[in-house]
């Protein structure tokens, strides 16, 4: 409790020259006895002080084998204002160590986040590839139907035609309708040619569309499988579909 005196310069100044009355020589023990109390280090500064401003030739003498309390090395107010530096550089390293950590915090959220992002993205790009690829599939067999069925078209006019020709030999009084009939056939069997061919060049790009689409799924699912092993195998993983081909 003696720590909690008061300590300023008006009462030590007091108890120095209380000590001086009686004949005494002033010390910190004998300081800290006159003022009951206080720290010892702070009374030190104070009496320190008080020689600076006054004549040291009124403090008697120290009797002969008394020794004078060492002096501290390094002043009582050094040591206070180093004690001060030394707390208040532990506080901005410490302000600057949390900001540090909260700029460490809120960069590892955004990339969390960003990775949750791309992760939707290559979801969501894989199911609209698969839709398309279904889409194509289906325009592809649709494609199959028409060119199956053009080509049986064309055996059957194949077969009128030849049938044509063997009714203008049996029938030479036919020879011109015939002949007619046949140039019909023969221009019509051409344009079902022409539209087969469409159909299989359009066929053909319809394939190779599909192919580019399912390297683009397969690409996008192996980012969403990356990030999966990444996350620790707790993300979507899309089933494989069945594509053509």
């Amino acid at each position: 409790m003696s720590n909690q005196v008061e300590l300023t310069a008006e009462r030590v100044d007091h108890a120095v020259r209380a000590i001086l009355e009686r004949q005494q020589t002033p010390s910190v023990a004998a300081l800290k006895a006159e003022l009951g109390g206080g720290d010892e280090g702070r009374i030190n500064s104070l009496y320190q002080d008080w020689l600076d401003t006054h004549d040291n030739s009124i403090i008697p003498a120290e009797p002969e084998g008394v020794a004078m309390p060492a002096t501290p090395t390094v002043p009582q107010r050094v040591l206070s204002v180093l004690d001060s530096l030394y707390d208040a550089i532990l506080q901005e390293l410490d302000t600057q160590a949390d900001r540090v950590r909260r700029e460490r915090d809120m960069a590892a959220q955004g990339l969390v986040e960003e990775a949750r992002t791309m992760r939707a993205e290559a979801e969501q790009t894989v199911a609209e590839t698969d839709a398309r690829l279904a889409a194509m599939t289906a325009e592809i067999g649709g494609l199959r139907d028409d060119i199956a069925a053009l080509e049986a078209a064309k055996q059957g006019l194949e077969a009128e035609v030849h049938r044509s020709r063997e009714a203008v030999s049996a029938s030479r009084g036919d020879a011109d309708r015939a002949s007619a009939d046949r140039d019909r056939l023969a221009a019509e069997l051409a344009e079902l040619a022409r539209r087969h061919e469409d159909a299989m060049v359009a066929r053909d790009a319809a394939l190779r569309e599909a192919a580019t689409l399912r390297g683009e799924r397969d690409a996008y699912r192996r980012i969403v499988e990356r990030d999966r092993i990444a996350s620790g195998g707790r993300g979507h993983r899309p089933k494989p579909r069945r594509t053509p081909g």
